[in-house]
C-alpha cells in the first residue's frame, strides 16, 4: 500500500514539474521554437527567389559553422594533453572563435539585408524596433 502511494505520488511530482516547465510562460528551446529575427524575416512576404536565395544562405551558414566544429575540436588535442591544460592557449581560442562567430553573424546579417528589398528593409526596422520595445531594451 505505501509503496503505491509513493510511487503515485513521484509520477505526479514529475507530471507537476514538467506541466509548469511548458506552461504558458514557457520560453525555451521546445519543438517548433525559432528565433525572433527568423520569424520576423518569415513574416516578410517574401519572393519565391528571396526564399530561394535566404535557404542558400542558411546552407552556406551552416556548412561554415561544421568546419568551426571540426577546427575547434581537432584543436582541443592541443589544449588538453597528459602534462596539463594550456589556461593561456584555451583562453586565447576561445577568444578568437567568438571573434570568428562574431564575424560570421555579421556575414550573414549583411548577406540577408542585400536580399530584402525597400519596402522589407523598412518593415524589418520597424519590427526589431518593435521587439526591442516588448523587450524592455
Amino acid at each position: 500500500m505505501k509503496k503505491s502511494i509513493i510511487t503515485g505520488l513521484v509520477i505526479l511530482s514529475v507530471a507537476a514539474t514538467s506541466l509548469m516547465a511548458f506552461g504558458p510562460d514557457h520560453k525555451g528551446k521546445g519543438f517548433g521554437h525559432k528565433p525572433p529575427m527568423a520569424k520576423i524575416m518569415q513574416e516578410l512576404d517574401l519572393t519565391d527567389a528571396q526564399k530561394a536565395s535566404f535557404k542558400e544562405l542558411r546552407a552556406a551558414q551552416k556548412d561554415q559553422r561544421e568546419a568551426f566544429r571540426q577546427e575547434r575540436c581537432a584543436d582541443a588535442e592541443v589544449i588538453f594533453t597528459a602534462q596539463g591544460f594550456d589556461r593561456e592557449k584555451f583562453i586565447s581560442k576561445a577568444t578568437a572563435g567568438f571573434q570568428d562567430r562574431i564575424h560570421a553573424k555579421a556575414d550573414f546579417i549583411e548577406k540577408a539585408y542585400a536580399i530584402l528589398n525597400e519596402n522589407q528593409r523598412a518593415e524589418l526596422a520597424n519590427r526589431v524596433q518593435e521587439m526591442r520595445v516588448q523587450r524592455g531594451k
